[in-house]
Protein backbone atom coordinates (compact mmCIF):
# COMPACT_ATOMS: atom_id res chain seq x y z
CA UNK A 1 0.00 0.00 0.00
CA UNK A 2 3.10 2.42 0.44
CA UNK A 3 3.79 2.26 -2.87
CA UNK A 4 0.28 2.74 -4.12
CA UNK A 5 0.99 6.24 -2.34
CA UNK A 6 3.66 7.38 -3.61
CA UNK A 7 2.05 7.20 -6.90
CA UNK A 8 -0.55 9.08 -6.73
CA UNK A 9 -0.11 12.71 -8.74
CA UNK A 10 -0.54 15.67 -6.86
CA UNK A 11 -3.49 16.43 -8.30
CA UNK A 12 -4.99 13.12 -6.92
CA UNK A 13 -3.37 13.91 -3.27
CA UNK A 14 -5.03 17.49 -3.01
CA UNK A 15 -8.42 15.94 -4.38
CA UNK A 16 -9.17 14.02 -1.88
CA UNK A 17 -7.61 16.28 1.08
CA UNK A 18 -10.85 18.41 -0.13
CA UNK A 19 -12.81 15.21 -0.05
CA UNK A 20 -11.80 15.43 3.54
CA UNK A 21 -12.44 18.97 4.88
CA UNK A 22 -15.95 18.67 2.55
CA UNK A 23 -16.96 15.71 4.38
CA UNK A 24 -15.56 17.30 7.77
CA UNK A 25 -17.21 20.11 7.81
CA UNK A 26 -20.55 17.92 6.76
CA UNK A 27 -19.83 16.21 10.15
CA UNK A 28 -17.94 18.81 12.16
CA UNK A 29 -20.45 18.30 15.34
CA UNK A 30 -19.43 14.37 15.68
CA UNK A 31 -15.64 15.26 15.19
CA UNK A 32 -14.81 18.06 17.75
CA UNK A 33 -11.66 15.88 18.79
CA UNK A 34 -10.06 16.32 15.36
CA UNK A 35 -10.02 19.97 14.89
CA UNK A 36 -6.61 20.39 15.39
CA UNK A 37 -5.69 17.63 12.45
CA UNK A 38 -7.97 19.35 10.33
CA UNK A 39 -7.01 22.69 10.61
CA UNK A 40 -3.40 21.44 9.83
CA UNK A 41 -4.50 19.17 6.49
CA UNK A 42 -6.16 22.59 5.82
CA UNK A 43 -3.35 24.92 6.05
CA UNK A 44 -1.26 22.08 4.13
CA UNK A 45 -3.41 22.28 1.58
CA UNK A 46 -3.13 26.07 0.83
CA UNK A 47 0.43 25.49 0.83
CA UNK A 48 0.42 22.74 -1.23
CA UNK A 49 -1.88 24.90 -3.94
CA UNK A 50 0.43 27.77 -3.44
CA UNK A 51 3.56 26.18 -4.09
CA UNK A 52 2.09 24.43 -7.22
CA UNK A 53 0.95 27.53 -8.45
CA UNK A 54 4.73 28.85 -7.81
CA UNK A 55 5.99 25.77 -9.52
CA UNK A 56 3.97 26.97 -12.67
CA UNK A 57 5.22 30.01 -12.54
CA UNK A 58 8.64 29.60 -12.44
CA UNK A 59 8.15 26.63 -15.40
CA UNK A 60 6.59 29.64 -17.34
CA UNK A 61 9.42 31.94 -16.25
CA UNK A 62 12.10 29.25 -17.16
CA UNK A 63 10.57 28.93 -20.61
CA UNK A 64 11.16 32.55 -21.23
CA UNK A 65 14.71 32.43 -19.71
CA UNK A 66 15.86 29.82 -22.65
CA UNK A 67 13.85 31.64 -24.77
CA UNK A 68 15.74 34.64 -24.51
CA UNK A 69 19.23 32.62 -24.22
CA UNK A 70 18.55 30.90 -27.50
CA UNK A 71 17.92 34.90 -28.99
CA UNK A 72 20.93 35.77 -27.58
CA UNK A 73 23.24 32.46 -28.65
CA UNK A 74 22.12 32.83 -32.03
CA UNK A 75 22.68 36.86 -32.17
CA UNK A 76 26.12 36.06 -30.99
CA UNK A 77 27.03 33.23 -33.17
CA UNK A 78 25.88 35.82 -36.17
CA UNK A 79 27.73 38.11 -34.90
CA UNK A 80 30.86 36.41 -34.06
CA UNK A 81 30.77 34.90 -37.60
CA UNK A 82 30.84 38.59 -38.97
CA UNK A 83 33.68 39.47 -36.81
CA UNK A 84 35.66 36.62 -37.91
CA UNK A 85 34.93 37.40 -41.71
CA UNK A 86 36.05 40.86 -40.90
CA UNK A 87 39.37 39.94 -38.92
CA UNK A 88 40.20 37.72 -41.93
CA UNK A 89 39.93 40.28 -44.56
CA UNK A 90 41.98 42.47 -42.61
CA UNK A 91 44.70 40.18 -41.94
CA UNK A 92 44.64 37.67 -44.89
CA UNK A 93 43.67 33.85 -44.92
CA UNK A 94 46.50 32.45 -44.59
CA UNK A 95 47.99 35.01 -41.86
CA UNK A 96 49.09 32.85 -38.32
CA UNK A 97 47.43 36.18 -37.09
CA UNK A 98 43.68 34.59 -36.87
CA UNK A 99 45.10 31.86 -34.58
CA UNK A 100 44.40 34.77 -31.63
CA UNK A 101 41.57 35.12 -32.28
CA UNK A 102 40.41 31.41 -33.05
CA UNK A 103 40.44 31.11 -36.88
CA UNK A 104 42.36 28.67 -38.47
CA UNK A 105 44.62 30.21 -40.77
CA UNK A 106 44.31 28.72 -44.19
CA UNK A 107 48.03 26.69 -44.47
CA UNK A 108 49.63 24.91 -47.70
CA UNK A 109 48.59 21.56 -48.29
CA UNK A 110 51.29 19.13 -47.78
CA UNK A 111 52.17 16.49 -50.39
CA UNK A 112 50.58 13.12 -50.19
CA UNK A 113 52.64 10.06 -48.43
CA UNK A 114 51.81 7.13 -50.90
CA UNK A 115 51.84 4.37 -48.74
CA UNK A 116 52.63 1.64 -52.04
CA UNK A 117 56.18 2.05 -51.67
CA UNK A 118 58.29 2.42 -48.61
CA UNK A 119 60.35 5.53 -47.72
CA UNK A 120 63.26 5.66 -49.34
CA UNK A 121 65.58 6.66 -52.46
CA UNK A 122 63.64 6.42 -54.91
CA UNK A 123 64.53 4.51 -58.26
CA UNK A 124 65.21 6.41 -61.17
CA UNK A 125 63.08 5.81 -64.27
CA UNK A 126 64.38 4.70 -67.37
CA UNK A 127 64.27 7.27 -70.02
CA UNK A 128 61.97 6.18 -73.07
CA UNK A 129 63.86 5.03 -75.88
CA UNK A 130 64.04 6.65 -79.37
CA UNK A 131 63.38 3.92 -81.91
CA UNK A 132 63.72 5.18 -85.51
Amino acid sequence: MANEKKSRSYGDTLEEWKLIMEAYESNQEDLPHLEAPKNQLKALLEQAKDTIEQQAALAARRQEMTQQLADALDQGRKLATFLRTGIKHRYGNRSEKLVEFGVQPLRPRRPAVSTDQPPGPEAPEAAPTAQS
